[in-house]
């Protein structure tokens, strides 16, 4: 028997916009991203200060057996429809 998980609509909306906001889906009308206010952009700089973009070493470990990734995100079922 399949588990059904319910989640509230706002969460399912707000997990949607994450997903368009960072390119897996295309951007949906409701999902405008706002420019960052001057406190986030402030603490977003502090935070690349501190960060070597030079050191590809994490990147190498990330990608370390990584055969390809897919190029679109499709999810299917079991009957192999997409859903």
């Amino acid at each position: 028997m399949k588990k059904i998980v319910k989640m509230p609509a706002r969460r399912v909306l707000a997990a949607m916009c994450a997903a368009f906001s960072v390119g897996i889906f295309a951007p949906l009308p409701w999902c405008e991203a706002a420019p960052a206010s001057s406190y986030t952009a402030e603490a977003n700089q502090k935070v690349y200060s501190q960060l070597d973009f030079s050191d590809e070493t994490e990147r190498e470990f990330a990608e370390r057996g990584l055969i390809e990734a897919p190029k679109a995100l499709e999810i299917r079922d079991e009957k192999g429809n997409l859903v």
